[in-house]
């Protein structure tokens, strides 16, 4: 599929951003069409590449890199010409810094009315906790997102606020830029990591808010035996979500408890951790592929519960064909499938620090005499292998 047949085709976004969440929100954009210049410093640039390599190979495959130093009078002002015909400035650093080296939004609006100027920050750009530093499982603790995961010794929990954060901005975003071609106005996008994972975690536990005992203690959930995860005989893990009447009636029929259909009260109300206790000591009679045949069979919600390194053997992951490996790692298109944007990348390869200033900025009209004499005095930087 040609680009500009994408639906981002011709949009342009510099994004200032590092590590996961502002990259990841750069990539799914990209992966709509988006042209994406990555705009590094000059120091060490994106600290995913030596912190996590393939992750930082995944999120920017594709993409531009133009290394500038931004706390020179020479950088602020490439990076003003860069802006010129660019639809979308990306960037997550701490709330101020912007406003700091003379490029927030209140001041580039006026010369970019078109701009849209998005931040992702941990806590947002407003509140008594802006200015705290943070990370992760900061933000999913305050919104409610880590539940008991590192009181139960659970020290690595997924980045919940880092990608819903990425996924509300690149919505955001596309958004925004469509209100533009409409209007002819941008706009400021403040995206808070911690707003964003309580996005996630609050909807489903909404019953609980404000459900509390005399004492102010909030109401524990429902204890759900036939939702959740069992281990088999052969160790492996599958998950099951046999929530309506119909699959937990399945569900008991096929580990042969059809006893719990006639019991009254129902024993997943009546003694709820007992049912899970006899649920979990009936799967561990079979291996984890004979279950799921059976369930298979009897219509009953389960499937396997995989570890990261089995992902991406699983045969419903290469039906869909969204992750795959190629000689620069592992690569990941568009996760949804749209008749109209194939996203075949043509150019898989994340790009090194700096390896497209020159061309970039040339293509901005920047003539050679200034950036010979910017390489020279540090305010950019090249890739040693970039020697146009």
């Amino acid at each position: 599929m040609d680009n500009k047949d994408q639906p981002l085709s011709g949009i342009k976004i510099l994004d200032l951003s590092r590590l996961l969440p502002g990259p990841y929100a750069s990539m799914l954009l990209r992966q709509l069409g988006a042209e994406v210049i990555k705009v590094e410093d000059t120091g060490l640039g994106d600290y995913m590449r030596s912190f996590r390599p393939a992750a930082y190979t995944l999120l920017n495959a594709g993409n531009q890199s133009v290394a500038l130093n931004l706390k020179t009078d020479e950088g602020r002002a490439l990076l003003r010409t860069l802006l010129a015909d660019a639809d979308v400035l990306l960037e997550s650093f701490r709330p101020g810094v912007m406003e700091r080296l003379g490029m927030g939004y209140d001041v580039l609006k006026s010369d970019f009315p078109q701009l849209v100027f998005c931040s992702i920050s941990g806590f947002g750009q407003t509140g008594p906790y802006r200015d705290w530093p943070g990370h992760d499982a900061n933000y999913m603790g305050v919104a409610g997102a880590l539940d008991n995961g590192l009181k139960t010794g659970e020290t690595n929990p997924l980045p919940v606020a880092d990608e819903s954060s990425a996924l509300f901005a690149a919505l955001s975003i596309v958004s925004a830029v469509y209100r533009c071609q409409k209007t002819g106005k941008g706009g400021r996008i403040d995206v808070s990591m911690t707003d964003s994972a309580a996005a996630i975690a609050l909807p489903m536990r909404a019953a609980q808010v404000g459900a509390s005992d005399e004492k102010g203690q909030t109401a524990q959930a429902h204890t759900m035996p036939g939702y959740g995860a069992y281990q088999c005989e052969d160790d492996k893990w599958l998950t099951l979500g046999a929530i309506e009447p119909q699959f937990w009636k399945s569900l008991c029929e096929v580990i042969g408890h059809e006893d719990w259909l006639t019991q009254n009260p129902d024993p997943r109300e009546s003694n709820p951790e007992r049912t899970h206790a006899d649920i979990k000591k009936a799967l561990r009679t079979k291996r984890r592929d004979d279950w799921i045949h059976q369930f298979e069979q009897a219509d009953v919600p389960a499937a396997p519960l995989n570890q990261t390194r089995d992902i991406l053997d699983d045969p419903q992951i290469q039906a869909r064909h969204r992750f795959f490996r190629d000689p620069n790692g592992l690569q990941m298109r568009y996760p949804v499938l749209m008749s109209f944007n194939e996203n075949t990348p043509s150019n898989t390869q994340a790009p090194v620090q700096g390896q497209h200033t020159l061309e970039v900025l040339r293509r901005a009209g920047i003539d050679d005499e200034t950036l010979q004499n910017a390489l020279q005095s540090g305010v950019i930087k090249m890739s040693e292998a970039n020697t146009n």
